[in-house]
């Protein structure tokens, strides 16, 4: 079985964007939320990354 290395590339591309994007509305609902004084957003839709 061959792995197309050009496809995997993107496919892993697109994916890291989608976990951007997440990760980047997450942290503005999060500073809005702060700001109004409510409780925080549910993490990010992509699931819980560990760092």
């Amino acid at each position: 079985m061959t792995v197309n290395v050009e496809q995997e590339y993107k496919k892993t591309q697109q994916d890291l964007k989608q976990v951007s994007d997440d990760l980047k509305q997450f942290a503005e609902d999060s500073q809005a939320a702060i700001k109004e004084g409510k409780q925080l957003p549910r993490r990010p839709k992509s699931g819980s990354i560990s760092c």
